[in-house]
């Protein structure tokens, strides 16, 4: 979608006719999206992987009590 600075996205008389399609706006839309799917990405992993070393840090601390007994 495309949006004025003033938030219309149409003319006085409901034209777009001020809308520029073409190729640069692909690329920069395509970048856009590749880029917010590796942040979504990034942030999914780094949380996987904090889930991951809270689990293994839990089982050592359950292993070494076990081991004192």
């Amino acid at each position: 979608m495309h949006a004025s600075l003033d938030g219309f996205v149409a003319g006085p008389n409901g034209e777009i006719d001020w809308v520029k399609v073409d190729e640069e706006i692909f690329e920069y839309t395509n970048k856009l999206a590749d880029q917010s799917i590796a942040d979504r990405d990034g942030m999914l992993q780094s949380s996987m992987q904090l889930g991951v070393n809270e689990t293994y840090d839990r089982l050592d601390e359950l292993l070494s009590k076990d081991a004192a007994r």
